[in-house]
């Protein structure tokens, strides 16, 4: 039951509040096929069918990629790549939208010459490898 439990936690908590938060204040539809759209995305089958009879928590990684779509649409390049590099270090299946990611990203930093950076964010571009190094560097403390 502990485990049902925390599946369940995480999905509200992370999973959840982001298709909410994309579904009601990311995208431009009607109210009725919003929540038509929301309804789908939660019960999708597959994500209940895994997530709560074999525990993977997939919504974990999804919610966390979710959040970084919300973050980049609503241009928040930098916390979005954060929020994305935590899903990719929790579960590999976000490699499937890693190249979008990327080149979204590469088009940010290469494609704005007019943006003033101030000097203390200078070092965006390097946020990701830190989050990669934070990350793993926690799991190599606890092999040592």
């Amino acid at each position: 039951m502990f485990m049902r439990f925390t599946v369940l936690i995480f999905d509200i908590l992370i999973y959840f509040s982001g298709a909410y938060l994309f579904v009601f204040h990311s995208i431009q539809i009607n109210s009725n096929k919003k929540t038509l759209l929301f309804a789908f995305i939660l019960t999708q089958p597959a994500l209940i069918l895994i997530d709560h009879g074999h525990f993977q928590y997939n919504s974990i990684s999804l919610g966390l990629s979710l959040w970084a779509i919300i973050a980049v649409l609503k241009e928040r390049p930098l916390l979005g790549s954060l929020l994305f590099t935590l899903s990719l270090n929790y579960k590999q299946m976000s490699l499937y939208y890693a190249p979008a990611f990327f080149f979204y990203l590469l088009g940010w930093s290469f494609g704005e010459p007019d943006l003033k950076i101030p000097s203390s964010d200078s070092d965006r571009k390097t946020r990701a490898g830190r989050c990669f190094n934070i990350c793993w560097d926690m799991v190599s403390t606890c092999w040592r």
